[in-house]
């Protein structure tokens, strides 16, 4: 983990252990460059995409008293597409190669070079502390940077071939709920909700929208609700008779009345012609 703040003079880089501790400052001294708009860039491993919209507001009410600094990396020794990555101000910069060009230059004061780690960590920091990153960016950043539970995350969507919309290609099948699946992966159950529901449509016809939010909340309920007593091979069958365009709104409508994310009606599918071994409402 890494850290940055301005000294009056030039830049501390704080550089921490896995535990939050520091472990060492690196100074850099003032190094103002004039350096071409068209050389900067953003690392698109880590870095949002860009806001044309946010951009063309940022021209059409451009002030330079809120300009603010711009914080750029100096990349060169990895020969991108760019020498400098940008680390805070990819809006801002867009904004005045609108007002004055691709090739007007701009004073800056390059970080000395960073692995990509630490450029995504950076990056991390600057928007968390200051504005919200969507779930999906943080996720793609911290993916990146390296952070543990991210990693963790990650590996086991892949681990089953799951994509995850706005990192990976949108092909089936594909989660675009960050949340729901931090959510499962820190309640220890993201694995066996992902598999019971691939299992279950991904020989179907009508697989899409089976990863929906509401699939995994009502399935990680059964799962946690119920643990070993649930016939998993019986879960995955009946739920394969069930196309989530028409299960979504049942449980949607079931879970205003249940207050188990319409796991109730997950109970229903699986009880159904059940002769024994039932699963008891009660237990929700």
């Amino acid at each position: 983990m890494t850290g940055v703040a301005w000294n009056g003079s030039g830049w501390d880089i704080t550089l921490e252990n896995t535990n939050g501790d520091s472990v060492g400052v690196i100074q850099q001294e003032k190094n103002w460059q004039s350096i071409s708009l068209k050389q900067c860039g953003i690392n698109k491993l880590y870095a949002r995409p860009l806001n044309e919209s946010h951009v063309k507001e940022i021209a059409n009410n451009f002030d330079e008293r809120l300009f603010g600094k711009i914080i750029i990396c100096d990349v060169r020794p990895e020969n991108l597409d760019y020498e400098y990555e940008i680390l805070d101000g990819n809006h801002r910069i867009h904004a005045l190669k609108i007002l004055q060009g691709e090739d007007a230059e701009i004073i800056l004061e390059p970080l000395q070079y960073m692995n990509l780690q630490s450029r995504a960590d950076l990056y991390h920091r600057f928007n968390i502390q200051r504005k919200r990153l969507s779930s999906v960016d943080e996720f793609k950043a911290s993916v990146v940077a390296g952070h543990k539970e991210s990693n963790e995350i990650y590996k086991t969507c892949k681990s089953l071939g799951v994509n995850i919309k706005g990192i990976d290609p949108e092909a089936y099948p594909y989660v675009n709920s960050i949340t729901d699946i931090r959510a499962l992966h820190r309640e220890g159950c993201l694995q066996k909700v992902l598999n019971v529901l691939i299992k279950a449509y991904k020989d179907t016809a009508y697989k899409e929208r089976s990863l929906n939010r509401e699939m995994l909340r009502a399935i990680k309920t059964i799962v946690n609700t119920y643990g070993k007593v649930v016939d998993y091979k019986r879960l995955i069958s009946k739920l394969s008779e069930h196309p989530p365009k028409q299960l979504i709104p049942e449980i949607k409508f079931q879970a205003e009345h249940d207050g188990v994310h319409g796991a109730t009606k997950i109970v229903d599918i699986y009880n159904k012609k059940a002769k024994k071994n039932k699963l008891n409402k009660t237990y929700l």
